[in-house]
């Protein structure tokens, strides 16, 4: 395949940035543990920072106080599938909103001295695809922000969405997330998009899973943890962006007596839950995901 994305160099430090699709995080382990085997002279370090229910409004608001913690040299932007569903009207109507907000969060990583690229998100089993669909305008509007800013951009919309509907495998019950194979998949694509070679579609084995190694799920777990704050920030503090950390806590507290017999109430209740055990945390949690990072450089997991 066309080199699309650069490989990453010796010193970078690469920050994923998106929704649940890049929250889910088995595929972003298993780009840094490939790196790790394929460029022992190589120091290169990936942090997850997607967030379920993410958008773009949500990540202008906490990228200074989280995303710069990580000192990114590059960051990877895969938003769409939240942010269209958040503006009003048509598909196509939506897409310059997104647009917009794409704009403004990507002015802030270039303002902090990183470089960019974009993901495109593959289409999904739920939808109707005789119409022009919400996941489609959001192609639209990110293949034209990656114009505009001569960024580099992984199209997973035209890469993945054709495996997903061939086979039974990528996409989980919920028809929209990706199964730990699919998240293998979207690595696969990702390193072929590298011009990096042994990845590519053709190939007989393209279908078989990356292993991820037991430090490497080491690294999932407290990652999921960091993810499972931003997540009830995204979904229940956002409109408090900006307030001190005991005003936070106070209104999450006040949101855990509510559950209900709702699904997203239920949702809400288990976030709560998650913040006030997780958030006071933070600090050690980032320190874990630190360390943890640094002794699979040291060790070289698959070399």
């Amino acid at each position: 395949m066309k080199k699309t994305i650069p490989i990453f160099k010796d010193g970078d430090r690469v920050a994923f940035l998106g929704d649940s699709l890049t929250s889910c995080g088995r595929w972003i382990v298993n780009i840094f543990e490939t790196y790790l085997s394929l460029f022992p002279d190589r120091e290169v370090r990936m942090y997850n920072l997607g967030v379920g229910g993410g958008t773009c409004e949500f990540a202008s608001h906490y990228i200074g106080a989280d995303l710069y913690t990580y000192d990114p040299t590059h960051v990877f932007i895969m938003f769409g599938a939240n942010d269209m569903l958040h503006y009003e009207g048509r598909p196509v109507d939506r897409i310059h909103p997104f647009l917009f907000d794409l704009r403004r969060v990507t002015d802030r990583v270039i303002g902090n001295g990183a470089s960019v690229s974009f993901g495109i998100e593959p289409k999904t089993k739920s939808q109707d695809q005789s119409t022009v669909t919400l996941r489609d305008a959001a192609a639209i509007a990110v293949r034209t922000a990656a114009d505009d800013y001569g960024a580099p951009y992984l199209d997973l919309y035209g890469l993945m969405s054709p495996f997903i509907f061939s086979r039974d495998d990528l996409i989980g019950d919920d028809l929209v997330h990706f199964t730990p194979l699919g998240e293998s998949v979207v690595a696969k694509l990702f390193l072929d998009a590298q011009g990096i070679d042994g990845f590519s579609p053709d190939r007989d084995d393209f279908f078989d899973p990356i292993p991820i190694s037991p430090r490497g799920s080491e690294l999932l777990e407290v990652t999921d943890k960091l993810r499972r704050i931003w997540m009830a920030e995204a979904n229940i503090l956002l409109a408090v962006p900006g307030a001190t950390e005991d005003t936070k806590m106070n209104r999450i507290k006040g949101r855990i007596p509510t559950r209900a017999d709702g699904a997203w109430d239920d949702f809400c209740y288990g976030r709560a839950l998650d913040y006030v055990e997780l958030r006071p945390r933070m600090n050690e949690l980032r320190a874990r995901q630190e360390e943890l990072t640094e002794r699979m450089i040291r060790e070289r997991v698959g070399k």
